[in-house]
């Protein structure tokens, strides 16, 4: 059963990222109802979030504090999937790094985010 409970959760969260790239970096505004009512506020950012990238640990939602920390959350994702096979195609379809790289230089979840997007990169170089 847990075998099972894995697959569909990889899945769900592969999936989740195409989504989630799509709205945000889709040409119309996003709704605010799927980052689950963050702000949009660049000025902001979840010391907690950034530690979860830093000790490489999948962020929490109750940590969130804006739509940049949600962003980070996804890209955490990278490190609760179970199978190499779903690791890879985190990496291949490339929405998590889109996600990542969306996040503006001057945002303060840029150290994280640029921690975060070097690992994926070695992951992906090592494949």
């Amino acid at each position: 059963m847990a075998l099972v409970t894995n697959v569909v959760r990889d899945a769900d969260k592969l999936d989740i990222l195409r989504v989630m790239d799509e709205h945000l970096n889709g040409p119309g505004p996003y709704n605010p109802s799927v980052v689950l009512q963050q702000p949009d506020d660049p000025t902001i950012a979840s010391p907690a979030i950034m530690q979860a990238v830093r000790d490489h640990r999948v962020a929490a939602y109750a940590d969130l504090s804006c739509v940049n920390d949600f962003r980070l959350l996804l890209g955490t994702w990278f490190f609760d999937l179970h199978f190499a096979s779903s690791r890879r195609k985190f990496l291949q379809n490339g929405h998590a790094q889109k996600l990542l790289r969306h996040l503006p230089d001057t945002a303060p979840q840029a150290p994280a985010r640029d921690y975060l997007l070097g690992i994926l990169d070695a992951a992906q170089r090592s494949q």
